[in-house]
């Protein structure tokens, strides 16, 4: 069974049983049934063929994460859109998708520029309500334009972070979606022991963007899984905490920003009791940070690791592995999810090197068409039992007069200072040396705040003098991106212009 045909056999198992939960009100199977119903003959009508690209500016609510389902089940080609940019900048990204559908709020078809992007883009554009059956055709028109081209075997096409530069959109196809869904769930979610479709009960959690590889690959996960969930529209450590107070959730995830959110807040352990274990990934998680939230919750950390380009996670911390390797393996990122092969090669010659030793990350899948080795742009290692450690991006050291220096380095020296909740190192362009490193930190709530002299005699104390940072910015918040990592460009244009005379 594919993708699309579990999604809608989900539906129709319990149909008035709750699918969504979002601001203390379930939504049931049915509701999202009759959104995909009137979804697919809107389509129809349009003459949308299969595979036609679907542009929806997708926010955390209940009506978009029938919406992307339904895309999915219809066999068209769901294209996503962040919404938590500017009008001006959903606009262009409509302009550019050249999409035949365009799905959004009502509250984006409210704002002059998106609805003008979107019906000079596309010949029909579907406005959403609160319910996920609540739809109407806000425009049509008979034109066939300049559209993007049908993918059929493409399920989900949508942007890279974009943490390190202009994000990038990636085709998913239905293959990958399901092979990463099958590989870490083993295949179970098709059936049930007896063979039957079984419904299951216990909520589960999503407070990351679906229009992000983390959050909309949980969404997959969950419908084929039959589960439903509470849905957050943003991560707010209230209702995070709730959620799993409520439910007594037993494993959820936290990205690093978030869990240092949790920390900061001083959640009470017995709040958390019930959780067994806690996911992470999206973002290197410091060594710090993961003993210290173990410490003061006695609830294993699981990192993961993945991206975009790979339909998710390919590396991973099992609970099992937690329990035998916990104590000699902290800092790694996981080992291999079946399905998936990682090796290391020389960053020179691309050839394999030995247990141990540092190059590049390369991946071989089935959740990538053709399983060939797709090299990425991560410093990484592996260890005797195949564990996974990472060591920062290859495209991101900075090239000092010659000597190399990895971001990481320096983001674990300064995040050693107990006024410093988070850090992010990067190179700027300099016209003797090539380039430099620049930090900014961002500061914890309440704490004194340093000043960039004490930060820097800090560093010195941390790094061997060329790693120090020639500036370091000290903010009360990072920007960062839709996945809470920080935004690399924001902070290289912001270290560029505190630097410009006055």
């Amino acid at each position: 069974m594919g993708l699309a045909e579990r999604i809608e056999e989900v539906m129709a198992i319990a149909p008035e049983s709750g699918a969504v939960e979002f601001e203390g009100r379930w939504h049931a199977w049915d509701r999202f049934a009759a959104g995909t119903q009137w979804i697919k003959k809107a389509f129809a009508e349009a003459q949308l063929e299969a595979g036609a690209p679907v542009a929806l500016v997708i926010r955390n609510r209940p009506a978009h994460a029938g919406a992307a389902l339904a895309v999915v089940a219809s066999r068209r080609m769901l294209a996503t859109v962040n919404p938590h940019q500017s009008a001006g900048s959903v606009a262009a990204d409509l302009a550019d998708m050249r999409a035949p559908a365009v799905v959004l709020d009502r509250e984006d078809w409210a704002k002059d520029e998106v609805a003008r992007a979107a019906r000079e883009s596309s010949r029909l554009v579907i406005a959403m309500g609160r319910e996920p059956d609540d739809l109407e055709v806000v425009y049509r028109a008979a034109r066939h334009g300049d559209y993007q081209p049908p993918q059929p075997e493409v399920a989900v096409q949508m942007l890279s972070s974009g943490t390190t530069g202009k994000p990038k959109r990636i085709n998913l196809s239905y293959g990958d979606l399901e092979a990463s869904v099958w590989n870490v769930t083993g295949g179970r979610w098709a059936r049930d022991d007896k063979g039957n479709l079984r419904l299951n009960t216990s909520p589960s959690l999503i407070y990351s963007p679906l229009g992000h590889i983390g959050g909309l690959w949980f969404l997959f996960y969950l419908a084929c899984e039959a589960r439903p969930f509470v849905l957050l529209e943003r991560f707010n450590v209230q209702q995070w905490v709730a959620a799993v107070k409520k439910y007594r959730l037993k494993n959820t995830g936290l990205v690093p920003a978030a869990m240092r959110m949790v920390l900061d807040a001083g959640v009470p352990k017995e709040d958390l009791a019930s959780l067994v274990a806690v996911g992470t990934g999206t973002a290197p998680l410091s060594v710090q940070q993961w003993r210290e939230f173990e410490s003061r919750y006695g609830i294993a950390v699981l990192p993961t690791y993945g991206s975009t380009e790979f339909a998710g996670a390919v590396a991973r911390w099992s609970i099992e592995d937690h329990k035998q390797f916990i104590a000699t393996k902290l800092g790694a990122a996981g080992r291999a999810i079946p399905g998936n092969r990682i090796r290391i090669v020389d960053v020179q010659t691309h050839q394999p090197v030995a247990t141990g030793q540092e190059g590049l990350v390369e991946v071989s899948s089935n959740q990538l068409r053709g399983g060939e080795w797709v090299r990425t742009t991560d410093l990484g290692r592996l260890d005797e039992d195949g564990f996974l450690y990472i060591h920062g991006r290859a495209d991101g050291a900075i090239n000092r007069g010659g000597f190399k220096i990895l971001p990481d380095e320096i983001e674990q020296a300064l995040l050693q200072h107990p006024a410093v909740r988070d850090a992010a190192a990067f190179g700027l362009p300099d016209p003797r040396l090539g380039q430099v490193p620049v930090a900014a930190v961002e500061i914890h709530p309440g704490q004194p705040r340093p000043t960039p002299a004490e930060l820097d005699a800090f560093a010195r104390r941390h790094l061997v003098t060329y790693k120090v940072p020639v500036r370091i910015l000290v903010l009360d918040e990072l920007p960062r991106t839709e996945s809470m990592k920080p935004k690399l460009p924001a902070l290289r244009q912001l270290a560029l212009d505190n630097a410009r005379p006055e």
